[in-house]
């Protein structure tokens, strides 16, 4: 189904792995959209736990990247990953009490995810083709 989780091209980081951390976050949103459209909140909760592991996961992954390659504006990506972190939380509460607004909250952080991948991570991909384009990138 279409829902706002869909991956595009421009959402790239020019790191495959990074990119695929990203991509996992949106399949499982979309699963979850898409759960709670049927109302089926035990699915929704499998999913949602499914996320928060895989969003830590990836955070590490990037925050391991980022420090190798001594990238300058880490603490306002670790800011983000965990505002993202403590909204998956509440969104398994809201899931777990099978709150009608469960809905809202998945797509607000659809949202949040596309704009700050589109925008928010621009000062990341010139620093990841900057270091690339000088082979150091590690």
């Amino acid at each position: 189904s279409m829902n706002a989780c869909t991956w595009l091209p421009g959402m790239s980081v020019g790191v495959a792995d990074l990119d695929e951390g990203h991509k996992a976050l949106f399949v499982f949103l979309g699963r979850i959209i898409d759960a709670l459209d049927q109302r089926s909140f035990e699915d929704a909760e499998v999913l949602c736990r499914a996320l928060i592991a895989t969003g830590s996961e990836h955070a590490a992954e990037e925050e391991a990247f980022l420090r190798r390659n001594g990238y300058p504006g880490l603490d306002r990506i670790a800011e983000v990953q965990k505002t993202l972190a403590s909204r998956c939380q509440q969104l398994l509460t809201l899931i777990r009490e099978r709150s009608g607004d469960a809905r809202k909250v998945a797509d607000k952080m659809a949202g949040e995810l596309v704009e700050y991948l589109l925008r928010g991570d621009i000062n990341f991909k010139s620093f990841v083709q900057e270091m690339r384009d000088l082979g150091r990138l590690k």
